[in-house]
């Protein structure tokens, strides 16, 4: 059976840039995103530049029940899922008690109960073929607590701690999980949690090549940029004092 590498997210940023490497690097590709019309000229763009398979899946996976009803749907088409790519995510910034509870529920939602959803689901299948290949994108929030951001920080502490577990679990069984922990990166993410784009920011191409070479390398947690593995070695405290002042400072006016 053919096999495909399935990107949640894959519309814009990281998802479409790993989506992309992997297709340069001869791997089919499942496309997932909310927006039809864009998926499908991804789809298009990747199949024609790359000469691969791709398919493509419209899902919010920010609603309940999304994670399976996607999983679903796969397994309908007889597509085989070999590596998992868990991107899809969102974030919010400003003082917690002022951030509508619909919203960040949505991201919460998305950020941890779709991610761990769809990782057990397609491990269940990898488990039975004794092979397969898991990443979710997390971020270096995930190495702090995060003033202003406190939500999305948390959800990706869980997205770090769940990959972590996940891994030591199924390594015996031969499938790899690994986290990719990006810091800011060119996509359309700050402009949804509401704040400045960081003048920092690395291109989600060089995210994605970073991403994919470290994952094929076998390293389990990947933080792309010299500085951003430098700032997970300092301490919580100081971390989350730069994060209040960093974020206080981006907020949108």
């Amino acid at each position: 059976m053919m096999e495909y590498v399935m990107i949640t997210g894959a519309s814009t940023g990281i998802g479409y840039a790993l989506a992309k490497e992997y297709a340069a690097h001869k791997k089919n590709v499942i496309l997932v995103a909310t927006r039809e019309e864009r998926l499908m000229q991804v789809a298009k763009e990747i199949k024609e530049e790359y000469q691969v398979e791709t398919a493509w899946f419209v899902q919010d996976l920010s609603e309940i029940g999304a994670a399976k009803e996607l999983y679903e749907k796969v397994k309908k088409a007889g597509l085989m899922v070999s590596v998992l790519v868990n991107n899809a995510g969102f974030g919010c910034v400003g003082e917690c008690a002022t951030i509508p509870y619909e919203k960040e529920e949505q991201m919460m939602i998305l950020n941890m109960i779709s991610l761990q959803e769809l990782s057990k689901f397609f491990l269940q299948d990898m488990l039975k073929r004794k092979t397969g290949r898991i990443l979710n994108v997390a971020s270096t929030g995930a190495f702090q607590p995060g003033p202003f951001i406190a939500t999305y920080y948390a959800t990706k502490s869980f997205v770090l701690s769940f990959s972590e577990a996940l891994r030591l679990e199924n390594e015996p069984y031969g499938i790899v999980v690994a986290t990719l922990c990006p810091g800011a990166t060119v996509s359309n993410f700050p402009a949804r949690a509401g704040k400045k784009p960081s003048k920092t920011a690395m291109p989600a191409e060089k995210v994605a090549k970073i991403a994919y070479r470290e994952f094929e390398k076998g390293k389990h947690v990947i933080v792309p940029g010299f500085f951003n593995r430098l700032a997970r070695r300092l301490p919580k405290g100081v971390k989350s004092r730069y994060v209040s002042w960093m974020q206080r400072g981006l907020m949108k006016k």
